[in-house]
């Protein structure tokens, strides 16, 4: 069913999948609190395919994994890199330009965390008896926000927004005395900032602390303005992952956040982290090789950090991202396809913005897509849906040609909730970096994907385990070849 917000589908066309197949044991010291020192100075585990490409020749994907594969090999031979099984090497981080084959295309993701994590009170408390209160989205069409887009509404008045919120507190009830946030700015400039709890959506369950997810009115109590983006900045504090442990230090204002991030994409709630491990200095290498850089973003929600709690893929709910793509990216991912060329997205979220922007294109060549570009939705089974509903689907050159229609400065911009589990066909990754990830995590199961059984899954993070590799978001980092 497509309508102007995008498309739902049933959730029949779910893939059968055993969540349990793709789980591991994380010893818990090799959980990273703090990223590696300087930045770029992490390990990098690369897993090949070990596949035979003679017999996929003609195979114009296949050509292009075939591409980032001999590029590897060849580094590796010339370094004389022990071989693990055929297809697991150990590497350090800043070998990845070597890696890369000079017509490589980087897709990274370029939003920007904001401090998204406040501390609030009770009236009648004090501060010692703070709550934690985590920004998860902006509210959905609310009449009292000045936009859908959280990049947008960042740097409007926050006076009267709502947003969607994980409250460390049970039993809080609407209609309850506002909650008052704790500034955490050093200067001498003092406002007032509450927050009304207007709707309970849920409890929200969490071996950090259980509490509610609900929906706050922002009231700033004084005659000054003041942007949403300028009272996270005078009440937030850096989202650090509740698995690392600890609260967020001064540190991680800047370590949290990759140097590409832009400040005109700020939205996201958690760290793009397969970014931070690019400094300045490896990516003008990356560049003087030749290799292409292009940009997206995608707002990352804190719902990346859920656990699947279910036994199939099939009945987890997944959760909702924003995402924009300008039409110069398109553009030159088409370019890149058209002349062969791998693409290799950084980061899982930027793998689930190209994906999504695919199925995308494949409606737009199809009159399923209305004119506007604008507020798409993809849901998490859309794509399996979508790829039994066509009798023959386009390659990935045309269905991002259908995107660009006529006005070439559009782009496309909107939210996905695809989910990708093992099965899915990738149509725009050709090789993947990205951190290891949690066990029971939809993180896994986009990984286990790409390596196309949970065999080799299991066989990559044994040896990252026993290798004690770092791992999560401060961890190290993988490149792997689409099996």
């Amino acid at each position: 069913m497509v309508s102007e917000s995008g498309v739902q589908m049933a959730h029949n066309d779910a893939p059968n999948v055993s969540c349990e197949d793709y789980v591991y044991s994380l010893p818990e010291e090799l959980i990273a609190a703090y990223p590696a020192e300087p930045r770029g100075s992490s390990r990098l585990l690369v897993r090949v395919t070990g596949a035979d490409f003679e017999s996929q020749s003609q195979d114009t994907d296949r050509k292009r994994v075939m591409q980032l594969e001999n590029a590897v090999k060849k580094v590796l031979e010339t370094k004389n890199v022990v071989n693990v099984k055929g297809t697991i090497f150990d590497q350090q981080f800043c070998d990845l330009c070597d890696l890369l084959p000079p017509n490589a295309h980087l897709i990274m993701n370029q939003s920007k965390v904001f401090p998204a994590r406040m501390y609030a009170k009770d009236t009648s408390e004090s501060e010692e008896d703070r709550i934690e209160v985590m920004f998860l989205d902006l509210e959905k069409n609310s009449p009292n926000n000045p936009s859908n887009y959280t990049s947008e509404a960042l740097q409007k008045d926050c006076n009267m927004q709502e947003w969607r919120v994980m409250i460390r507190k049970e039993k809080i009830r609407v209609g309850d005395k506002p909650l008052e946030a704790i500034s955490v700015s050093k200067d001498n400039t003092e406002f007032n900032l509450n927050l009304e709890i207007i709707h309970i959506h849920s409890d929200w369950i969490e071996d950090e602390g259980n509490g509610v997810e609900a929906t706050v009115r922002i009231v700033l109590n004084t005659s000054e303005k003041l942007s949403m983006a300028q009272a996270f900045e005078h009440f937030g504090t850096v989202p650090l992952p509740p698995y690392l442990g600890r609260e967020s230090e001064a540190s991680d204002r800047g370590k949290y956040q990759t140097v590409y991030a832009k400040d005109s994409a700020s939205g996201s709630v958690a760290a793009p982290t397969a970014g931070l491990h690019f400094t300045d200095e490896l990516l003008a290498k990356i560049h003087d090789k030749g290799v292409k850089r292009s940009f997206v973003n995608l707002h990352v929600g804190a719902g990346t950090f859920r656990p699947v709690t279910v036994d199939n893929i099939a009945s987890h709910k997944m959760h909702e991202e924003q995402f924009s793509v300008g039409a110069n990216t398109i553009k030159e991912i088409i370019h890149s396809l058209k002349n062969g060329n791998p693409l290799v997205p950084v980061g899982t979220t930027s793998v689930r913005v190209l994906e999504s922007i695919y199925w995308f294109g494949c409606l737009a060549m199809h009159n399923k897509l209305l004119t506007t570009k604008k507020a798409l939705f993809l849901g998490q089974w859309d794509a399996y849906a979508l790829s039994k509903a066509f009798k023959r689907l386009p390659s990935a050159e045309q269905a991002l040609s259908a995107l660009l229609g006529t006005d070439d400065d559009e782009g496309i911009s909107g939210s996905t909730c695809i989910c990708i589990a093992p099965g899915y066909k990738f149509r725009l990754c050709d090789g993947l970096v990205t951190n290891f990830h949690q066990p029971h995590s939809t993180l896994m199961l986009l990984v286990g994907a790409l390596l196309d059984s949970p065999e080799n899954c299991k066989e990559m993070y044994t040896h990252a385990v026993a290798s004690k590799y770092r791992f999560l978001s401060y961890g190290d980092a993988s490149f792997i070849l689409n099996a």
